[in-house]
């Protein structure tokens, strides 16, 4: 009788114990479940985030492009302007000559 009590208390210890570790294993499994999930999550905002910066990237690359090529064209336009200015200077100057020249020429 004693013994049977003591193996239906050692039954009792080691289903326990049994339980206990199942127990124990399903948490960790629902752990590892959601470090999972977590790590997913943190790839999942971490592209968009990647996607922005290398938008934001090229925007700038393109904003400074842009710029440069408009001081490019704004010095053709002076350079341009410049020389339009000292043709018709060159041309007034002449016509001035040219009707000084006949004037006297007349007189």
């Amino acid at each position: 009788e004693e013994h049977e009590r003591e193996c239906q208390a050692e039954e009792a210890r080691a289903k326990a114990q049994l339980e206990e570790k199942e127990r124990l294993a399903r948490e960790e499994a629902e752990v590892e479940a959601a470090r999972q999930l977590q790590e997913e999550l943190q790839a999942e905002e971490a592209r968009p985030k990647a996607q922005l910066e290398e938008e934001e990237r090229l925007a700038k690359e393109e904003a400074r492009k842009l710029e440069e090529e408009g001081e490019r064209l704004s010095r053709e336009v002076t350079k341009r302007l410049k020389e339009e200015g000292d043709r018709l200077a060159r041309e007034a100057t002449e016509a001035a000559r040219v009707k000084e020249e006949h004037e006297r020429e007349c007189q």
